[in-house]
């Protein structure tokens, strides 16, 4: 066979990078009955169709709205832009994969006879444990356990010694908050100092609620992560790490000293 240069490929084989998908944080994915903690949501531009990607399948469902369709595309045709972080796939490659159907609120599909559905995240306002965390965000468990922390700033956190409180105020809507909170609580697993304690606190989109915890803490933005030892705050990390969280940790507990 002939092979055509370059050019040609580019102008009569390739497709066009036409869609572009932004990460939503408000779904939840669930396979077979289970929240999965490998399933990521995008939204494309006009929040007509939607990409659900999972970490561990070689296809992608593109979920399209307005056809109440869904179709699979290649997991490996979605490219990642280097400047704001949006996915980009290209148009006309994706095969037919089932109906979707919708049911208040709620969108469902099969998968090779398995039942996949997309909900509305429940918000959590208020204390609540991690195991509600991780229920309600199964990602966050995955990227936990996943997380390893740079081990000069691992040791120094073995080596507290003194009773350390870490209140995380995060919001289930919160796009800076999956990058952070997973992290922080995958760096106090591994190091396995039971100095730590940990306490979660779920808020509003308008920073209003929990309004005591809120106003004790002054709390402005998420995640906040607010350190204290001897009842009294020593430092924090608010929107994100300066360095990473284990090191911004290690930072604060050092200018106790």
């Amino acid at each position: 066979m002939r092979k055509l240069p370059l050019i040609a490929l580019l102008l009569l084989g390739s497709p066009a990078w036409a869609a572009e998908w932004t990460e939503s944080v408000s779904f939840l994915v669930k396979t077979d009955g289970s929240p999965s903690g490998t399933a990521h949501v995008y939204d494309s531009e006009d929040f007509q169709r939607m990409l659900i990607l999972f970490e561990d399948r070689e296809q992608a469902a593109v979920l399209d709205l307005a056809t109440v369709s869904v179709s699979a595309i290649p997991a490996d045709s979605i490219r990642s832009s280097e400047t704001d972080g949006a996915l980009h796939s290209p148009e006309g490659i994706g095969s037919y994969l089932a109906p979707l159907e919708q049911e208040e609120g709620t969108l469902s599909f099969l998968w090779n006879e398995t039942p996949v559905t997309i909900e509305p995240v429940p918000p959590l306002i208020g204390p609540v444990d991690r195991e509600r965390v991780f229920a309600v965000k199964p990602t966050y468990e995955t990227a936990a356990k996943e997380y390893e922390p740079a081990e000069e700033a691992a040791a120094a956190l073995r080596a507290v010694d003194a009773p350390t409180e870490i209140h995380v105020f995060f919001g289930t809507w919160c796009h800076a908050c999956k990058k952070s909170v997973p992290p922080l609580i995958g760096t106090i697993d591994r190091v396995g100092n039971d100095r730590f304690t940990m306490r979660f606190i779920g808020v509003d989109e308008d920073l209003t609620e929990p309004a005591e915890e809120i106003d004790r803490y002054y709390v402005s933005t998420t995640p906040t992560i607010v350190v204290l030892q001897n009842g009294g705050e020593i430092g924090r990390i608010e929107d994100e790490p300066v360095v990473s969280v284990e090191a911004d940790l290690v930072a604060i507990l050092k200018s106790k000293r």
